[in-house]
Parts: C-alpha cells; sequence; structure tokens
C-alpha cells in the first residue's frame, strides 16, 4: 500500500511542478515580462510568503536550503561553461 501512497504523492508533486511552470509561463506573457524579471520577482515573494506563514526556525531552514540549491546550481552551470570552453579551445 506504501507504494500506491508513494505514486500518489509523486504524481501531486509532479502535477503541481507543472502547474507552476505553467503559471510563471503564463505570467512571463502576461505581464511581458523579461524571464530574469519574473524569476526574481517569484523569489522574493515566495521568501516574503514562507518567512509570513512559517516560524522564524522554518523560515531559517527554508533559506538555508534555498542558499544550498542556488550554489550547488551555480557549481553545474559553471562546469557546463568550463566544458564548453574546453570543447572550444580544442
Amino acid at each position: 500500500m506504501q507504494d500506491v501512497h508513494h505514486g500518489a504523492s509523486h504524481d501531486a508533486d509532479a502535477r503541481l511542478k507543472g502547474e507552476i511552470l505553467s503559471s510563471l509561463s503564463a505570467w512571463t506573457a502576461d505581464y511581458e515580462l523579461e524571464r530574469l524579471d519574473l524569476a526574481w520577482t517569484v523569489a522574493q515573494m515566495l521568501l516574503k510568503h514562507v518567512q509570513r506563514e512559517q516560524t522564524l526556525d522554518v523560515y531559517l531552514e527554508f533559506a538555508e536550503k534555498l542558499v544550498a540549491i542556488l550554489s550547488d546550481e551555480a557549481r553545474d552551470i559553471r562546469a557546463v561553461v568550463g566544458e564548453a570552453v574546453r570543447r572550444h579551445a580544442h
């Protein structure tokens, strides 16, 4: 039975992520925003939402995890760029 619940949870998670991406695309078109402008606005509002709705400990945990995710993403981007530069140099 746990597999069924896990599958349902995964489906809900995938559906939520899809809805978020769809909303972001719609907002970009509706407000004629550059993607980075939208990203900054969404990030700021998400931080405000967590700050208002959660305890200070939860807000701090969220901020720390967000920093870790962004750091990992920056490292991955640097690796891709570095690889592209190496391939182009040869």
